[in-house]
């Protein structure tokens, strides 16, 4: 029983320190709704736990990411979920992290939706403020191949913008 409560409480603690990128991923790939990002993170909650409860050997934290991100993929793909679109894209990390700019961070998640489940995976580890290096030991692809890659969803999501939105600010 001890050894229960030690885990929680160990679950909790790794919960609460990876929370803002596990929320980030759900809301990416919930098509920004509220009933499938709920839906989301709670299968990406559930899959931690079963994960920690079976493996011991956690300390590297990758675990953590492997498993958000397979999640919110697999449930893209069960779900089949319709990307919706919008926003202007300068993307720079100071964009996601503007709390105060909720309507910003909604169109650019919005916009991120629209993209495949590979650039979303990317583009969020690099909102994230991963550097290329991790990026690339998280998703085992090269460092060049990161960066080459990010360059292009930036144009991606530039485009979509100008395709929807002309110069419209937001």
């Amino acid at each position: 029983m001890l050894r229960d409560k030690d885990d929680k409480k160990i679950f909790l603690e790794i919960l609460e320190s990876y929370n803002k990128m596990i929320y980030k991923f759900c809301w990416m790939f919930s098509n920004n709704t509220k009933e499938n990002f709920e839906d989301l993170y709670q299968q990406v909650c559930y899959n931690l736990w079963k994960f920690f409860k079976k493996n011991k050997d956690r300390q590297d934290s990758n675990w953590v990411y492997r498993i958000t991100l397979n999640t919110v993929i697999d449930y893209g793909r069960k779900k089949k979920l319709i990307d919706k679109v919008f926003e202007k894209l300068n993307i720079t990390h100071e964009i996601a992290d503007q709390q105060e700019d909720s309507t910003r961070k909604n169109v650019l998640y919005e916009l991120i939706s629209r993209l495949s489940s590979q650039d979303k995976v990317l583009i969020g580890l690099y909102l994230e403020k991963y550097s290329y290096e991790k990026i690339a030991e998280k998703t085992n692809i090269t460092v060049t191949n990161v960066g080459t890659r990010i360059q292009r969803i930036k144009e991606k999501l530039r485009k979509l913008k100008v395709e929807l939105y002309g110069d419209e600010e937001f």
